[in-house]
């Protein structure tokens, strides 16, 4: 099992699940539409920026 240490920690793993493709399938799943991270994280850089614009999350199936 995976534990989240610190925000950057969380955000790191939100980077490699968009890179592997399995953010946008959760998105897609649950028809989440906007995807945010915000609180400590955010303010860091704008270089932790995770970007689903390839996402379709409100496509039919």
């Amino acid at each position: 099992m995976l534990f989240v240490v610190t925000p950057l920690d969380g955000l790191e793993r939100l980077r490699v699940a968009t890179s592997s493709g399995d953010l946008c399938a959760l998105c897609r799943r649950y028809r989440i539409s906007l995807f945010t991270v915000f609180g400590s994280v955010a303010g860091v850089s704008r270089s932790h920026a995770i970007s689903t614009s390839g996402c379709s999350a409100n496509t039919e199936r």
